[in-house]
């Protein structure tokens, strides 16, 4: 297996679109996992079947594609999911202006054993 970032993005948007504190996160999880799998599906990196598969097996599914990449295609897949978190972070603050804080401007904590503070 590669690299953590990637597969371990993955892996924790799939584990919290099971089990997220309310059904709205639950449903921000998936469709983030979503996305990715059908950009990355999109960019010929990943099988387009994935973009569609059901939940749960498409998460083991695409963590498994992950791991078989090559290291040139997980660090392209790697930046591609990059360029779709900028773009979606654009989006969220055009549509949601008014709801960032100081302290949402600074760079979360991430899930135990993750980069952060």
């Amino acid at each position: 297996m590669h690299g953590s970032g990637l597969a371990a993005t993955y892996a924790f948007l799939a584990a919290r679109s099971n089990s997220a504190s309310s059904e709205r996160l639950t449903q921000a999880y998936r469709a983030v996992a979503q996305q990715i799998r059908t950009h990355l599906a999109d960019k010929g990196l990943v099988a387009a079947d994935l973009a569609t598969g059901a939940e749960p097996g498409v998460h083991r599914e695409m963590l498994s594609a992950l791991g078989d990449m090559d290291w040139a295609a997980y660090a392209r897949a790697g930046r591609e999911v990059g360029v779709l978190f900028s773009w979606l972070r654009r989006l969220a603050d055009a549509v949601y202006p008014n709801t960032r804080t100081e302290n949402t401007k600074t760079e979360p904590e991430l899930p135990e054993g993750g980069r952060g503070r």
